[in-house]
């Protein structure tokens, strides 16, 4: 043991009796045995508190409990910070309350940093874990996001903050890296101002614009969609100004003092920002006409391959979401509801972002599902003839939907 590296494990929570005793059970049942575990309170009024101080009271040289002065709710960058500075280890880790590790993560994970002395991080696929849940409602299956890059590489700066300001890709979660501690002391801690949201993603790409990071293949942890995680309810608290804008604003900034104008990063940070910074009702529905007309062009498309389909006697039919454009939720995320029917088809399956990827509903000729608040700006829905054992094709694709983001006039600062 001895030998072997300490993990600081740093679980922050606000009101997460439902998961927390899952996640901490996570972190003891790992296979690599040097870690501590940093329980930070964020101010909980559920049980949390009580959960947590009694696993700290049943391993105390393993697990210890800290909050804020007068049991304050001081937001998830400062959470983060207190248990980073009371941590010990030479590597920190981090899972919030309502995710759930792998039993390898901590032991795959460090070998690859010990045997990578040049990377500052290592991060892997995350599990979007639905099926926690059960079958109480209708839900896509679990799935993995691309991860953009060749995986089992090192990636250096900058390439990596491109994807996650594209967000395109799927970038590191906090539950599925594993850092060095003398990184904290190279380019600070998180970013305090982010109380709930992007506090992960301004830390995350002020390493990507500083150090190599390994990209790993393998899956370490599951990372739960539920209605009351931070985001949600985040989404539903947050004052006018958006969360994303904010990110952006701040990253101008760092740029400017790492001295990174005119680079691409810095191109691409300007193409985020055009949409915010556009002022009056003229650009507004400037961007709206040009939202308006991509969706049509993606319909006609689909509508000719329906008539090629019909013409060679295949299967034919369409899917339609509504509301699209569906409401952009400050999150990045939203809400919609496909429909579909079908002709010459015995069975039919929604797949989400790809012909085989993830499923959203198996139906007969037609069927509906509501979506959770998952969906993101430019995903497709794809209607997909599986009778008599057809493979998941482009070929046995019956229609596609693609579903936007509507511009919003409170998206910038002479919207109203």
């Amino acid at each position: 043991m001895d030998n072997k590296p300490l993990v600081s494990v740093v679980m922050i929570f606000l009101n997460a009796e439902k998961f927390i005793e899952e996640a901490i059970e996570s972190v003891i049942a790992q296979t690599y045995g040097n870690w501590e575990l940093l329980l930070v309170d964020d101010g909980s009024t559920d049980r949390s508190k009580d959960i947590a101080l009694n696993y700290a009271g049943r391993l105390p040289e393993r697990i210890r409990y800290f909050e804020h002065g007068n049991h304050q709710n001081y937001g998830t960058g400062a959470s983060r910070n207190l248990g980073i500075q009371h941590a010990k280890g030479k590597y920190i880790a981090f899972l919030d309350a309502d995710d759930v590790w792998l039993p390898k993560k901590l032991e795959q994970q460090v070998a690859i940093m010990e045997s990578r002395l040049d990377v500052a991080m290592v991060y892997g696929r995350t599990l979007v874990w639905h099926s926690w849940a059960g079958t109480q409602e209708e839900k896509p299956e679990d799935h993995f996001n691309d991860l953009g890059v060749i995986p089992d590489s090192v990636i250096e700066p900058p390439k990596l903050s491109v994807f996650l300001l594209r967000n395109n890709f799927q970038a590191p979660t906090t539950c599925n890296a594993l850092i060095r501690a003398g990184v904290f002391g190279r380019i600070g801690m998180f970013e305090e101002d982010f109380r709930s949201m992007y506090e992960d993603k301004v830390f995350f790409i002020k390493i990507f614009l500083n150090f190599p990071v390994y990209v790993a293949d393998q899956c370490w942890a599951k990372y739960r969609q539920h209605s009351e995680s931070c985001c949600f309810v985040a989404m539903q608290t947050q004052q006018s100004d958006s969360p994303r804008l904010a990110f952006l604003n701040w990253l101008e900034g760092y740029l400017i003092e790492l001295g990174m104008r005119g680079t691409h990063v810095w191109r691409v940070l300007e193409d985020e920002l055009w949409p915010y910074r556009q002022y009056g009702r003229v650009s507004f529905f400037i961007r709206l006409l040009i939202k308006r007309a991509e969706h049509l062009f993606s319909s006609i498309w689909w509508d000719i391959k329906k008539l090629v389909r019909i013409a060679f006697g295949r299967s034919f039919g369409s899917i339609k979401a509504s509301p699209n454009p569906i409401l952009n939720h400050d999150t990045g995320l939203g809400t919609t509801t496909l429909s579909w029917t079908s002709k010459r088809t015995e069975q039919v399956e929604v797949h989400v972002i790809a012909p085989d990827g993830p499923l959203l509903s198996r139906t007969g000729h037609s069927g509906s599902a509501a979506t959770g608040k998952w969906v993101y700006n430019g995903m497709f829905f794809f209607l997909q003839d599986i009778s008599h054992g057809q493979p998941l094709t482009f070929a046995n694709t019956i229609d596609a939907v693609k579903v936007y983001f509507a511009p919003r006039m409170s998206d910038h600062p002479g919207g109203r």
